[in-house]
């Protein structure tokens, strides 16, 4: 690489961005992105900051063409060289990797990657920078189903920028801040008509090369909101004002047409109109996967808003599918390391698909469980179960890591399903409980070492010892041992911490529960064990639960949680 012409072709290629895409742009974009890719970790800082530019400004322009993917493992390739480069560059190549891996789902890799940036961003002092943090970690937390989360990391971002002129971040902020589909609360239309307002008027106040994007972000979110409670004229309004920016990429153009044909399915509600608006969500004219998710999600609220329960249905079953999809594509794609092949790489696949599965496990859990470690406390506590019970000791650490993966099929269930305050209906019931067959799926898919176990926890912790358990119904020992074992300490764990929909329960109300329900719920034998494993811990809870929970603190996606929510409480109001 010849650093001179190669600096050069990037600042070329940073020009075009000011402009609408041309070929010359793509062109140049693949060549850079070709050559800089192979650049080592190895090599000197000097060399590593060209290429990461050039990658980030190759990464730009082949997005804009709608080759998201590509786009993605350039991310990742820069992500790689960081380390003691220039803190501002550093912080852009982690923050744009980990905002693209939400693209895929992936919030455990996003969150390792957001987390690293926030650190470089707070030790020098870079107070933009961090709020740029602040607000892809509210992305994150958004990402996994927590919409309250995530606001409020954006308003502290918000508070971090205050009278700075920073216009692009603060109207991204406020589109953030929009909170449509099932995330629109009761009595909350009017601060998000507000949040519309404030993103477009920032956008507006933008440098060129991003004012066309933002201001149309802006507008179809408006306009969504509009469809969403039934003012379609006022939507088709913002859309066609949305549509005369002439620099527009693949995305904001797919979304105008997307959201003309939610207009169209909003007045008239036939089979001509749905067809039509399905056509535009079919896998091969969706930009991203994520993008299909947030579509299905808000057209479910605006169904449900139209009293169309069965097609607010099928709008959450479709949004569960795509989950699932974006799932199966990491799952059979390269790792998220980019792993060469090699002496050792069989191992290091491994070890890889290990770390994917812990990683969508903790995400799958983040609904329900902000720390994350709810995984973590049902494997320990399996596994000292299965001790007790006699299982083989050279199986115990299989079956510990085995019960994490149990409800990682919840990654796919809608979030206005799994965060329902109140009672599911048929098809939500149905939707809730096909998360134990996904989950088995997905590890089956994924090669796990210890896949038998795993599979076995994943579809059978819902069977009961009477039979009356799902997806199959099966009773007694026809249960996987496993299952019947990582059941027991799943409903425990569960009872004993607080959900966004139950207060936590004392020790002894969930050990009074397991007790009544041994024989019906609970392997009799196992829950006899179980007892008796928790009356022991009874001497001293506080260590008991530091036990429990020593395994999630070699956990980086945990630890990266946990890191940034005590950033967020030590931060001046």
């Amino acid at each position: 690489m010849h650093p001179v012409n190669v600096e050069d072709e990037i600042a070329a290629l940073e020009s075009f961005q000011d402009a609408p895409s041309t070929p010359a742009a793509e062109s140049l974009a693949e060549s850079l992105a070709t050559r800089l890719a192979s650049v080592s970790p190895a090599e000197p800082a000097g060399r590593r900051e060209v290429a990461v530019r050039g990658l980030l400004a190759a990464c730009s322009q082949l997005y804009r063409t709608g080759q998201v993917q590509r786009s993605l493992e350039l991310r990742r390739a820069s992500a790689r060289l960081v380390e003691g480069i220039d803190p501002a560059l550093r912080v852009q190549a982690l923050l744009r990797c980990g905002e693209f891996e939400l693209l895929s789902q992936d919030v455990g890799a996003a969150l390792e990657h957001i987390s690293a940036a926030m650190d470089t961003a707070r030790a020098s002092q870079r107070t933009v920078d961090e709020a740029q943090a602040w607000v892809s970690y509210g992305m994150a937390l958004d990402a996994a189903g927590l919409f309250p989360q995530a606001d409020a990391h954006w308003r502290h971002a918000l508070r971090l920028i205050q009278g700075r002129a920073e216009p692009r971040l603060r109207g991204n902020i406020w589109a953030l801040r929009v909170p449509i589909g099932f995330r629109l609360q009761a009595g909350r239309e009017g601060a998000a008509i507000e949040a519309c307002r404030q993103s477009l008027a920032s956008a507006l106040d933008a440098p060129v090369r991003f004012r066309d994007s933002m201001a149309c972000t802006a507008l179809c979110n408006w306009a969504g909101l509009d469809l969403q409670r039934g003012r379609v004229a006022q939507a088709r309004e913002r859309l066609d004002v949305a549509a005369s920016y002439p620099n527009l990429g693949v995305r904001p153009r797919w979304l105008i047409e997307v959201l003309r044909a939610m207009a169209a399915v909003r007045e008239r509600n036939d089979a001509d109109t749905r067809a039509a608006l399905q056509s535009l969500l079919e896998p091969e004219r969706v930009p991203a996967i994520a993008y299909a998710v947030e579509t299905y999600g808000i057209l479910a609220a605006m169904f449900a808003d139209m009293g169309d329960a069965v097609h607010a249905g099928e709008a959450l079953d479709r949004l569960s599918r795509e989950r699932s999809r974006a799932l199966w594509a990491m799952l059979r794609g390269p790792g998220p390391a980019g792993a060469a092949a090699g002496p050792g790489a069989e191992g290091g696949a491994a070890q890889e698909t290990t770390d994917l599965l812990l990683r969508l496990a903790v995400t799958a859990e983040l609904r329900d469980d902000a720390t994350g470690k709810h995984c973590f406390r049902v494997g320990r506590m399996a596994m000292l179960l299965a001790r007790r019970a006699g299982l083989p000791e050279e199986e115990l650490a299989g079956l510990d890591l085995a019960a994490r993966l149990h409800d990682i099929g919840k990654l796919v269930i809608p979030d206005a399903i799994l965060l329902k305050p109140g009672a599911l209906d048929a098809t939500e019931t149905h939707l809730m409980r096909s998360h134990s067959v996904i989950g088995a799926d997905i590890i089956t898919a994924s090669a796990l070492p210890m896949v038998d176990a795993a599979r076995a926890i994943a579809r059978h912790h819902h069977e009961r010892w009477d039979g009356a358990g799902y997806p199959d119904g099966l009773a007694g020992e026809a249960i996987p041992v496993a299952a019947r074992v990582a059941a027991l300490a799943d409903v425990y764990d569960a009872l004993t911490h607080e959900r966004p929909y139950k207060r936590a329960w004392s020790h002894d109300e969930a050990v009074a529960y397991i007790a009544q329900a041994r024989g019906t719920q609970f392997d009799p034998r196992l829950a006899d064990l179980f007892l008796a494993m928790m009356a022991e811990a009874r001497a001293d809870l506080d260590a008991f639960v530091r036990d429990i929970e020593s395994a999630a603190a070699g956990s980086p996606y945990v630890v990266a949680q946990s890191r940034i929510a005590r950033a967020l409480e030590e931060a001046p109001p």
